[in-house]
C-alpha cells in the first residue's frame, strides 16, 4: 500500500502546486478584467483551474479509505455526521458495552504495534444500549456486569467488525452500531445482547440508536417478560445509571 499512498502524496501535492498557480493567475484577472477576454489562454487556464480545485478537493476523500485512524480523535467529524461505516478488529474489552478495536483501513491488515492501547486503538461504545457494571475504581461490579463482558469478548474478539459511526461522547469514545458476521447472517450486537438480556437499552442524555429504539424497546421488553438475564433479579434489578449515582454519593 506504501507506493499508493506516495503517488496519492504526490498528486496532492501537484495539486497544491497548481492550486497557488492558478490563484495567482485569478488574482491577476480579478486586477485586470479587461485582459480577460483577450488572453488566448483563458480556456485553458479556467479548465485547469477547475481541474485543479476539483482534485485538491477529493484527494482528501480518495486517501481516507487506506488511511489508519490511531484513535477516535484521529476520526474527521464529517464521519460522525455522515454516518460514516469504519472496519476494525476488536482486541480489548471493559465491560459490555465498552471495548477496544484496531482500526483496519482498506487492503490493510491491522498491523503490529508498541505502546499502550489507548494509543493505537478505537474505544467504542455500543450504541442505544447499557450493561451492568464491571467491579473497576474500587467498586464492586454489578450482578451479570462480569457476564455481559464476556458474552461481548466471546462473541467480538479476533472478529472483523463493521462500525457504523454514530456519536463522539465526552468520553472521546465513537458510539456506533456495532456489526459482525457476514450478509446474510450479519447480526447487530446491541440487539444481541438486549435478547439474551445482559443489557437494557439506553435512556440517559445523548442517547443515539442508529434508527433502530422502537427495535432496542421491542427486544427489551420480550428479555423482561422471559426474565433472562438481568430480568431475572425481579424488583433488585438495579440498572447501570442507577447504580452509578449510587457509587457516587458514597
Amino acid at each position: 500500500m506504501a507506493p499508493l499512498e506516495d503517488e496519492l502524496k504526490k498528486l496532492q501535492a501537484l495539486a497544491a502546486q497548481q492550486w497557488e498557480q492558478y490563484t495567482t493567475q485569478l488574482h491577476s484577472i480579478v486586477d485586470n478584467p479587461h485582459e480577460l477576454l483577450q488572453h488566448p489562454s483563458t480556456p485553458v487556464v479556467c479548465g485547469a483551474f477547475v481541474v485543479g480545485l476539483g482534485v485538491g478537493l477529493l484527494l482528501p476523500r480518495l486517501r481516507q479509505p487506506f488511511r489508519r485512524f490511531a484513535t477516535v480523535e484521529d476520526v474527521p467529524n464529517r464521519l460522525f455526521h455522515e454516518e460514516g461505516k469504519l472496519k476494525a478488529l476488536a482486541v480489548n474489552f471493559s465491560d459490555g458495552d465498552t471495548f477496544r478495536a484496531r482500526h483496519l483501513p482498506l487492503f490493510r491488515a491491522p498491523g503490529s504495534f508498541d505502546g499502550k492501547l489507548s494509543d493505537h486503538t478505537l474505544q467504542i461504545r455500543l450504541a442505544g444500549i447499557d450493561t451492568p457494571e464491571t467491579a473497576k475504581f474500587g467498586n464492586p461490579g454489578q450482578p451479570f456486569g462480569d457476564d455481559a463482558k464476556k458474552w461481548l469478548s466471546s462473541t467480538l474478539e479476533g472478529r472483523r467488525l463493521t462500525l457504523t459511526l454514530l456519536h463522539k461522547d465526552q468520553y472521546a469514545r465513537a458510539v456506533c452500531m456495532v456489526q459482525y458476521g457476514w450478509w446474510p447472517f450479519r447480526r447487530d450486537a446491541s440487539e444481541e445482547i438486549l435478547k439474551v438480556g445482559l443489557g437494557q437499552v439506553y435512556r440517559q442524555a445523548g442517547a443515539v440508536y442508529g434508527g433502530k429504539q422502537e427495535l432496542y424497546e421491542t427486544l427489551e421488553e420480550k428479555a423482561r417478560i422471559k426474565k433472562r438475564g438481568i430480568w431475572s433479579q425481579g424488583k433488585k434489578m438495579e440498572s447501570s445509571s442507577d447504580y452509578k449515582a449510587r457509587m457516587r454519593a458514597g
